[in-house]
């Protein structure tokens, strides 16, 4: 286990010194902020709504927000409690290192990632839900998704593990709640 903790932190030190540069700098704290993605959302439920009926709307929507709610509510209530790993931005032998790019580092837990779990389990409904008609959207989301948590790596708030294990739990509760939308579009379906 010390021989994993070292890696995890000497990859981290990696990604968020090794790799440091001006463009990351000014672009991966940009990409991690939940802001800049309201208008890829509003968007994607425009695209939802104009190339299907109102009820496969509204279930496609709220089966993307049940996903990122369940993934959130598992991270945020129940495991990063539960395991009470300490941010890299606030491990004391590690403070004085990080490179910090956000104005604050949260007091809250970091293992696993909430930001890993709800953007990769929000890309895998997506993904699944539109494979036969847009089969290159389920790439597209899931890159979407890895570079947000690359960004909370390079940004100083996460280690690697802690975005592995995120992107781990956000595509069990994206299949998860995939399957309950299979099961209710056939069962629902005219």
């Amino acid at each position: 286990m010390e021989q994993f903790i070292q890696l995890d932190h000497s990859l981290f030190s990696f990604i968020n010194q090794g790799l440091s540069n001006p463009f990351f700098d000014w672009i991966m704290p940009l990409l991690r902020e939940k802001r800049t993605w309201i208008p890829f959302y509003l968007i994607g439920v425009v695209l939802i709504a104009r190339n299907g009926r109102w009820r496969s709307t509204v279930l496609i929507v709220l089966c993307s927000i049940a996903a990122v709610v369940i993934a959130d509510g598992v991270s945020s209530h129940l495991l990063k409690p539960y395991f009470a790993r300490t941010r890299p931005c606030l491990l004391p032998e590690m403070m004085n290192q990080v490179n910090l790019l956000v104005s604050r580092c949260s007091g809250a837990f970091s293992f696993p990632s909430s930001h890993a779990a709800n953007h990769i389990a929000l890309a895998l409904i997506l993904g699944l839900v539109f494979k036969k008609s847009a089969s290159y959207l389920l790439p597209f989301l899931l890159l979407w998704a890895l570079i947000i948590g690359f960004a909370q790596i390079y940004v100083g708030v996460h280690f690697p593990s802690d975005i592995l294990a995120g992107f781990l739990l956000g595509l069990f509760c994206g299949f998860l709640v995939y399957l309950i939308y299979r099961i209710l579009t056939k069962r629902f379906s005219p």
